[in-house]
């Protein structure tokens, strides 16, 4: 597939951006999403599990490359339901080497976080992805695109004291294959890295996106010295770049690809290492099909 040109910063995004950004703006009072009621047993548990009406609210962080703050994106219930899914499956986690496939993955001293795909057809899982498709709208993805073509599978991780993922994308370097659909190719269009639990004496495990400006007023310098503000849900590094502070139930999303469907190299970031305590979080993976 020959891929054309990266566009210059100023017009990375074009419309797309400006569209969403404003899209967002538009509803970052709180949102009520319309999403049916499923009653699932989950398993093992004897209980049903109810998807509950969404129900959150938006910042627009960054508009080039767009990043949006979503505050409420998951239940304390929902949160949980994901994690019991989860747990069983964490292993090791791996890296995909740069300009290697995405099923060509090894353990690596820069990732040292735990891992596990998270099944498709849990309910609870459903629930989140049926929000988050909610989310994105028509503009990244077209109406008409099933969920099993929209998102790649789901990820639950765990950091623990001392586990990081140092400074990574999420989008490939080229289209890869879609699984069982011959003659398509994916990217990562988007991402959502979903906080879902902390330890009440979490230190460290910010998420951080080192080229990411965002020229906005700070308020006081922290004990670490990084300065603050967004009511401290993020912080300017000292090295440069933004943090995000992992809050329960909390998401960050933001958009990986030029409007030419080349990576957006401004998206770069990292799980910084975990001090004290642990984090748990979902990735959830959009896809662009070509």
């Amino acid at each position: 597939m020959k891929m054309t040109t990266l566009p210059s910063k100023k017009t990375a995004l074009g419309s797309l951006a400006i569209f969403v950004a404003l899209f967002s703006i538009l509803r970052s009072s709180l949102i009520y999403e319309k999403l049916s009621t499923w009653r699932s047993f989950l398993p093992f548990s004897g209980t049903a599990f109810i998807c509950e009406e969404g129900r959150y609210t938006t910042e627009v962080v960054s508009t080039d490359p767009l990043v949006i703050y979503i505050n409420d994106f998951v239940s304390a219930k929902e949160a949980k339901s994901i994690i019991d899914v989860g747990t069983p499956h964490l292993t090791p986690s791996l890296i995909s080497p740069p300009g290697s496939s995405s099923h060509e993955q090894t353990l690596a001293s820069s990732r040292t976080s735990q891992s596990g795909a998270l099944p498709p057809s849990s309910p609870a899982i459903q629930c989140l992805l049926t929000r988050a498709r909610t989310f994105l709208g028509p503009t990244l993805i077209p109406p008409h695109q099933s969920n099993d073509l929209t998102f790649g599978t789901p990820q639950l991780v765990k950091y623990n004291k001392g586990e990081k993922f140092d400074e990574h994308y999420d989008w490939f370097s080229t289209p890869q294959p879609l699984p069982k659909h011959r003659g398509l190719y994916y990217n990562r269009v988007a991402s959502f890295f979903v906080y879902l639990d902390t330890s009440p004496d979490l230190l460290g495990g910010e998420t951080w996106f080192p080229k990411l400006e965002i020229p906005a007023p700070f308020s006081n310098s922290n004990e670490n010295g990084n300065r603050t503000f967004g009511d401290e849900k993020w912080t300017r590094n000292v090295e440069g770049g933004v943090n995000f502070k992992a809050r329960k139930g909390s998401a960050v999303f933001w958009v990986n690809l030029h409007a030419n469907g080349t990576g957006d190299r401004r998206t770069v970031h990292a799980g910084l290492g975990v001090e004290r305590g642990m984090k748990v979080a979902m990735n959830i993976w959009p896809r662009a099909l070509f």
